[in-house]
């Protein structure tokens, strides 16, 4: 597969204002064998084929500018629009039926699907100074987005009630969000305060013309006010930071424009973190802990069913909760290598699970919140220079242990998972640079699914032209086509499978051309960051 993406970037870095234009089309696929074995009324087992094409189409522009009134005091504005031009997907495929060991039928599936977007607005405005020893630091975001998406599916069958299907998704969402940091000098060290305010409102509609699965009229509106501080001292080669933030969450539901008292939420909570540092010749050495949360993605939240085939719906969570996070976190580094190890326990983890549903024999997928887990890592990597050589050998340990008590689900014993990675980087000559990279990955078991092993082998060689303001590249991306997604999810009364290859295998070229590489002097980092990855 020959793989070209169009992609076209064109930046401008003057003084203190900037501009930057994109656009992008991007072919794609996936080739699936799917299966599902249900256990309900009856033994049913579904093996599918559904290979996937499909188109994805973008363009952008950010422009933004920041003043400097002295050397202490810069203010800036930024201004950003995305524009999904729209992606389309289409498939045909075929499940083959077996119950209790006979089959019974056959199915051809034709599909096509139809992603859209408006324009993806993203205004920031900051404010980075002193008023003599106090530090200012103020953010302002607002942020609005709309998507939609129509799916049209036509199941034809000799043996058992023929299909059409057709649906249609909308979500409209915005945000504004306002953070301030005020940071002074105490004794020996930096006392940090602050506030952050978010309020976030999301609107979402699902239909199916048919009603072989119910309609959703949802709404949430939250605001969520946190205060936060901190303090650092540092003496000698030794820093020590503690600090603790306080969050107040607002979330009122609606479904059909009414209320809902058990999906609206209330919480008040209290994270701490603590850090300790060292840093002495090259020798460096960080210890950590942090609470923090996880707030489900307004996606999971909605109240919809969504429409896969007769045998697997899909959809959200009204009454999924917020995560737990405690994190303690080691890192040491001498020189070119360092290493890393650390401990997750996670209170009320968020997990992509299958159910049957309302007793049927149809699998739905969606979060539910599972009473614990624990996740263990480390992680090994060094970066030697050899003159034109310069590698990058990594070695990772994770494994996952998820409390499963309460669910009627059967899932393999939890087992370590170990990534390999060898990059290298070969300085042929001041202009030409090769790159070989290589992974590999063996099985692990995280939450409730099985992930086979993989690996992947890439290659790149750039060329630079005019003091490197031209780069030409040229590449190959997963050479012996061994990057597979293939996987077994336990749920309960059901197991799923997947074997998947996604055409990874590519090469391409680019072209980039840097009209002005002055580095920008805009110091804005946005408010509510965490709040818009979850809209």
């Amino acid at each position: 597969l020959i793989n070209l993406p169009l992609i076209v970037y064109w930046m401008i870095v003057a003084d203190f204002r900037f501009v930057e234009l994109w656009g992008s089309t991007t072919p794609g696929g996936e080739d699936n064998v799917l299966s599902n074995e249900i256990k309900g009324t009856k033994n049913i087992f579904i093996e599918q084929a559904a290979p996937l094409k499909y188109r994805s189409k973008g363009a952008g522009a950010k422009a933004g500018f920041a003043y400097s009134i002295d050397d202490d005091n810069t203010l800036g504005l930024s201004y950003e629009n995305q524009s999904g031009l729209g992606k389309g997907e289409t498939t045909g495929s075929y499940q083959k039926i077996m119950e209790d060991g006979v089959q019974t039928a056959f199915i051809n599936e034709a599909a096509n699907v139809r992603d859209c977007f408006s324009p993806t607005h993203n205004a920031n405005a900051y404010y980075v100074g002193k008023i003599g020893k106090l530090g200012v630091d103020f953010n302002a975001t607002y942020f609005w987005k709309k998507k939609g998406r129509t799916m049209s599916i036509k199941e034809s069958s000799v043996d058992i009630e023929s299909r059409d299907v057709h649906t249609r998704n909308r979500q409209h969402s915005d945000m504004t969000a306002a953070k301030l940091i005020l940071s002074y000098p105490v004794w020996k060290g930096t006392l940090s305060v602050g506030t952050e305010f978010t309020s976030s409102r999301i609107r979402g509609e699902y239909t199916n013309a048919e009603q072989y699965v119910a309609a959703s009229n949802t709404k949430i509106e939250e605001q969520n006010i946190a205060g936060f501080a901190e303090y650092g001292l540092k003496f000698g080669d030794f820093s020590v930071n503690a600090g603790v933030r306080y969050e107040h969450v607002k979330s009122d539901y609606y479904s059909f424009g009414r209320w809902q008292a058990e999906p609206s939420r209330r919480y008040s909570d209290w994270f701490p973190s603590a850090s300790m540092s060292w840093n002495s010749g090259k020798w460096a050495l960080q210890l950590a802990y942090t609470c923090k949360t996880q707030r489900p993605s307004y996606n999971s939240l909605r109240d919809e069913v969504q429409y896969d085939n007769r045998y697997t719906y899909e959809g959200g969570n009204p009454y999924i909760r917020p995560c737990i996070i405690n994190n303690v976190d080691l890192n040491v580094v001498y020189d070119w290598l360092s290493f890393n190890a650390g401990y997750n326990y996670i209170d009320k983890p968020m997990v992509w699970v299958a159910t049957l549903y309302q007793g049927k024999d149809i699998v739905f997928l969606r979060n539910v919140n599972f009473n614990h887990s624990q996740d263990v890592y480390a992680s090994i990597v060094a970066s030697p220079r050899f003159g034109w050589y310069n590698p990058m050998a990594e070695i990772d340990y994770t494994q996952s242990f998820l409390c499963i008590d309460g669910f009627d689900i059967n899932k393999p014993t939890n087992r370590p998972c170990f990534n390999f990675r060898l990059n290298n980087r070969f300085n042929i000559t001041s202009t030409l640079k090769a790159f070989l990279n290589m992974r590999y990955k063996t099985s692990r078991l995280y939450d409730l699914q099985y992930s086979k092993q993989f690996a992947q082998v890439d290659v790149k060689f750039t060329k630079s032209f005019l003091n490197d303001a031209l780069v030409l590249g040229v590449y190959a991306n997963d050479l012996f086509k061994t990057d597979k997604e293939r996987w077994t999810m336990y749920g309960n009364h059901n197991v799923m499978t997947k074997d998947c290859y996604g055409y990874t295998r590519c090469v391409g070229m680019t072209l980039s051309y840097n009209f002005n590489t002055a580095k920008s002097k805009y110091k804005g980092t946005g408010a509510g960051n965490t709040e818009k990855n979850r809209l």
